[in-house]
């Protein structure tokens, strides 16, 4: 894939310090244009010294959206159509998609206040739909689900949905933990039940899973936290992905930053070294 987009010109078999010194040849031979040439000038004077002065090209690279914009365009992909521009086709998509989603929670409301009730011939017929998580996939999927249609199950040792771009500015104490946060309840009220712990097992033939719930005496008292089984008919399975901290020595040693758990680790660990 990598050969095709005209990034490796050489043998299957170059070295890491050819492909960077062939990125670095690439780079110096773009000219930007006026646009990033402006927002260049204006950018932290940090930000212009890595541009200007830094020899790895790598760096170079990822210091600045502009440098990425910009190798992307002349070098990988020159026929890239401009960022500026979006097709009418994306936008009417766009647009469709969110009507779509204000009349959902439009129609939501009457349930959440308990002036409407789901009529016994809907429920049932309504599926039950298991989702196994609460990040991004999760999240996306809870906030659109018309639960009048569907019975929702959420499993996650986690209650509460993290905006993890904002991880870092928690860490370092410019914004509050619960301003990147949205409980699972309130992402919608009508999810009819949240379980808290991870999935150990599933059976596809029975569509069955098995949860071990979260204990609140782990570690005080002995014995494994208990089990129960929960029947689905369509299983979403959104756990996301965990920390490698094993491919890099002393990785293992590091402070983590995929959680709202280990921003607060940081950020104890800044302020004690302060």
């Amino acid at each position: 894939d990598v050969e095709e987009q005209g990034v490796l010109h050489q043998s299957p078999n170059i070295t890491t310090d050819t492909f960077f010194q062939e990125v670095h040849d690439d780079m110096n031979a773009i000219e930007m244009s006026p646009e990033s040439q402006v927002l260049l000038e204006k950018k932290d004077p940090i930000l212009k010294w890595i541009e200007a002065d830094v020899l790895d090209p790598t760096m170079k690279i990822v210091s600045s959206e502009i440098g990425v914009k910009e190798y992307i365009r002349k070098s990988i992909k020159p026929n890239l159509p401009d960022s500026g521009s979006i097709p009418l086709d994306v936008i009417l998509s766009r647009t469709f998609d969110t009507i779509e989603d204000m009349a959902t929670h439009l129609a939501r409301i009457p349930y959440e206040k308990g002036q409407k009730q789901i009529p016994p011939e809907m429920e049932e017929n309504r599926k039950t739909i298991v989702i196994l998580g609460s990040g991004w996939g999760a999240h996306a999927l809870m906030k659109v689900a018309d639960c009048a249609k569907l019975r929702l199950i959420v499993v996650s040792p986690a209650n509460h949905f993290v905006f993890t771009p904002m991880l870092a500015s928690s860490a370092v104490g410019s914004v509050e933990y619960r301003s990147m946060t949205e409980a699972v309840r309130s992402a919608n009220p009508m999810i009819d039940q949240y379980i808290e712990g991870k999935a150990t097992g599933v059976d596809v033939h029975n569509k069955k899973i098995t949860v071990k719930l979260n204990s609140l005496l782990d570690g005080v008292r002995e014995g494994d936290s208990p089990t129960v089984e929960l029947d689905y008919d369509h299983l979403i399975v959104s756990v996301g992905c965990k920390v490698d901290d094993t491919r890099a020595k002393g990785a293992d040693k590091c402070l983590k930053l995929k959680t709202t758990e280990d921003a607060v680790k940081l950020r104890r660990a800044i302020g004690e070294s302060l």
